[in-house]
């Protein structure tokens, strides 16, 4: 892994940095410099893949005034100069609605959530930061997201999934005196679910988690709905567990899927086909997200493909990998049309799987935790 050195007082502005329409709900980062701090008392930031009961980090409240948040931010120290910062195999990101909520959300900190992510280290970047006072080396991690959510108070927390052994610890850093306090100041609170530090699953730290959250723009930026599936038909492969209700909500309850044998080599091994219902045809921009993953065979691909209802043929969109671990995904169409919406206002989204490589049948299973798509304004 590229990590970039960066000295505090030529990074103005570094973090801000991001779309036309980008705009900060949230930064306990900025101004990089002495105020960037080691966090007195409890500071852990890590899941623990090999100790889980330890596994932890830090939250912190945010108002967010916009639909879709789009990007976060964590600045953080190690435990060692060496520390192995390729180890990270993911980085889990956040947002419960309260704290006994975040409090109770496992040791991978993420149930209870109302939205939650794992991202991938290859869409994460990490500058190291100088002239903080942090008493280890310290790092910037952007990591972007995709958070379609509804606006008010949340609680964020980001922790990076590091084992202990071979590799050491990382600690949120917070800030003395931020550029933009994300709700109430010096509030923030640890959560160790496993309780493996003896703790109990929440401590007071009261301060500034060293936390930026970027939305797209503020307010609706023209989001019009979010339609969760009415119906779904396993076309290709079989179901193993799961239903309905197992996608229409981020909870790991998953639809899990399996592959049959397949003798035509240019199929898909799996296809799910969905079916919803849009308040309107009228939109131009359609996203359609996953949160999924495949144990044992990951990584797969997942081409996504919207119904022309009125061709009656599939137009594909793009493709999302699903990897071993849950991650979310997404793929886009903008267009000024409403062929993909019946005149009884009906939506059909495909997704076909396919192994990147030769995986043993009874190892070949998909798990959907959450599938829907959001509509916008052109």
């Amino acid at each position: 892994m590229r990590v970039l050195r960066i000295v505090w007082g030529a990074l103005t502005g570094f973090v801000l940095a991001g779309s036309a329409s980008a705009a900060i709900d949230m930064n306990q980062i900025d101004p990089i410099g002495r105020s960037l701090v080691s966090t007195p008392g409890f500071n852990y930031c890590q899941i623990f893949p090999d100790f889980e009961a330890f596994s932890s980090t830090i939250i912190d409240d945010v108002d967010v005034t916009g639909t879709r948040v789009t990007k976060v931010a964590v600045a953080f120290d190690v435990s060692r100069p060496d520390l192995p910062l390729s180890a990270i195999t993911g980085w889990r990101v956040s947002l419960w609605d309260s704290v006994a909520a975040a409090e109770l959300s496992g040791n991978d900190l993420s149930q209870g959530a109302v939205r939650t992510t794992l991202v991938f280290p290859s869409q994460v970047q990490i500058v190291e930061l100088t002239g903080t006072l942090a008493n280890g080396r310290a790092y910037l991690a952007t990591i972007p997201v995709d958070f379609s959510i509804l606006p008010g108070r949340y609680w964020l927390g980001i922790a990076p999934v590091l084992p202990f052994t071979n590799a050491g610890q990382t600690y949120l850093l917070e800030h003395v005196d931020p550029e933009k306090v994300g709700a109430l100041p010096a509030n923030s609170v640890g959560i160790n679910p496993g309780q493996g530090f003896g703790l109990g699953t929440k401590i007071a730290v009261n301060g500034n988690a060293a936390y930026l959250l970027e939305i797209d723009g503020g307010g609706n930026n023209g989001f019009i709905a979010t339609i969760v599936p009415d119906d779904y038909l396993v076309s290709l492969g079989r179901r193993v567990s799961g239903d309905l209700q197992s996608l229409r909500g981020i909870d790991d309850d998953a639809l899990v899927l399996a592959k049959f044998f397949v003798p035509n080599t240019f199929a898909p091994d799996i296809r799910l086909d969905l079916s919803g219902r849009s308040p309107t045809a009228a939109f131009g921009r359609i996203l359609v997200k996953t949160r999924a993953k495949s144990p044992l065979a990951g990584p797969i691909q997942a081409r996504v493909s919207l119904k022309d209802q009125f061709s009656r043929l599939y137009v594909e969109l793009g493709t999302i990998e699903i990897g071993t671990d849950y991650s979310s995904g997404q793929v886009e169409r903008v267009e000024r049309t409403g062929r993909f919406v019946s005149d009884q206002g009906g939506m059909n989204v495909r997704i076909e799987l396919s192994s990147f490589r030769p995986v043993a049948l009874a190892l070949w299973q998909v798990h959907f935790d959450s599938v829907r798509w959001d509509t916008y304004e052109f």
